[in-house]
């Protein structure tokens, strides 16, 4: 289908063995595996060193190579000053009593983000 492999590939899913399909599906000579998913970090990505020396690279980024330290107070100061909207990020607001369910959903994909509301948490 390529005939020869991708230029680019992309990995979003952190999955060790589609990191590895990434690398391998990239063609020689400058095909670049990019790795976005986050990987646990107790699993190792295997793949042929023939693949560096044939060309291949790979790259990643973490957070999109968002820099904390020095871009972090900016984006706040964006935030606050509705330039970026986060609202649509937010899927679920409950109290945090249900802080169970909202971990439950998140494990299961399907909440984005959940706001927990500690004004509804009781005080013992």
């Amino acid at each position: 289908m390529t005939k020869g492999g991708v230029d680019f590939s992309f990995d979003c899913t952190g999955n060790p063995d589609i990191i590895s399909a990434a690398m391998q599906c990239c063609r020689p000579d400058g095909g670049v595996a990019v790795i976005i998913g986050l990987v646990d970090s107790r699993k190792l990505v295997s793949f042929h060193p023939s693949s560096l020396l044939l060309g291949k690279s790979w790259t990643s980024g973490l957070f999109g190579g968002f820099k904390a330290r020095t871009q972090l107070p900016g984006l706040v100061e964006k935030c606050m000053d509705g330039v970026i909207n986060l609202d649509h990020y937010v899927t679920h607001t409950m109290p945090f009593s249900d802080i169970n369910k909202a971990i439950q959903l998140l494990d299961a994909g399907e909440c984005l983000r959940c706001i927990m509301d500690l004004t509804t948490a009781s005080v013992p």
